[in-house]
């Protein structure tokens, strides 16, 4: 006779849920909304036909019911926990290995990372900043992000974000200036900052704004991360990924222009090797940034 199992995920919800005596706690330490919690309480209650907390003004409570069930899972899963511990600290068996760009390891990423600790404490991140091909084998790396064309992106690969271009000056430059610019000339009595790996953006963004016959002096640099930091001393314009400088926008140090940014064909994409199923840990990294970039996710299943 087959088991009786109810679905994994409300079933954790509602663990959390009865633990805690809050759809609000329960949120918080699985780091979903309460509206996400209180839908997987309801799928359980549907699967088991019975109800399983009372919702009032005053909050949630279990019902008899409830307090038999949880009674009853609790063990199983305080007993899982402590295995799953055991088997994490297993040599390699937390690791996780991860592939990006520098730029976004250095402007986004690394100002996300603390977050990301705090809430799967049991896995070990390893992050390597490359602009190469990820080496799946040969260095171990499980998952990566890449800049992809749109057209060009496999279907099981998830997008993060678009690549968007637009200038970037620093506020010591808009006071050389006496105005905010205008017009392209505006700017051109100033450096052009070029990025070594990204030479055509100030090309295709000067195109999208018709002027592609415009020309201006310009210093090239080794990374982009080189180039904003050239522009945030002052020495001339950028050309920027405005999903990168948040941190730089939000502490005046870069100042956007000429809005609105031109949102290429190209995007950031989260990537892996087709024959291979993303495992727990891959999955948690995987739905920690879509949550960094606002999507509404239920939570990762569990190997």
């Amino acid at each position: 006779m087959a088991r009786s199992i109810p679905p994994l995920n409300p079933l954790h919800v509602f663990e959390v849920a009865a633990r805690l005596g809050s759809f609000t706690k329960a949120a918080e330490e699985l780091n979903v909304t309460q509206s996400a919690v209180s839908r997987q309480i309801g799928t359980l209650e549907v699967y088991l036909d019975v109800r399983l907390f009372h919702r009032d003004r005053a909050g949630v409570s279990l019902t008899r019911a409830g307090r038999d069930y949880f009674s009853d899972i609790e063990t199983a899963f305080a007993t899982i926990a402590v295995s799953t511990n055991r088997l994490l600290m297993k040599d390699g068996a937390r690791n996780l290995h991860v592939s990006v760009y520098p730029t976004f390891a250095v402007k986004w990423l690394g100002t996300r990372l603390d977050d990301f600790r705090a809430e799967y404490p049991s896995i070990q991140l390893r992050i390597t900043a490359t602009v190469k091909e990820p080496d799946y084998v040969g260095q171990g790396v499980d998952i990566a992000v890449r800049l992809l064309p749109d057209e060009e992106a496999e279907s099981h690969f998830i997008r993060l974000f678009a690549d968007e271009l637009q200038p970037v000056c620093s506020p010591r430059l808009l006071d050389k200036l006496g105005k905010r610019p205008v017009q392209i000339k505006d700017i051109l009595q100033f450096q052009l900052l070029h990025s070594r790996y990204r030479r055509n953006d100030w090309r295709d963004w000067l195109e999208f704004k018709g002027q592609s016959e415009v020309v201006g002096t310009g210093i090239e640099f080794p990374s982009s991360v080189l180039t904003y930091q050239a522009a945030i001393e002052g020495l001339g314009v950028a050309i920027g990924q405005p999903q990168l400088l948040e941190q730089e926008f939000r502490k005046k140090k870069l100042i956007p222009l000429f809005d609105p940014p031109l949102a290429r064909t190209l995007s950031y994409y989260v990537v892996w090797p087709r024959n291979v199923e993303p495992n727990f840990r891959t999955r948690a990294f995987i739905f920690w940034l879509q949550r960094q970039l606002g999507f509404n996710n239920e939570l990762p299943t569990e190997d």
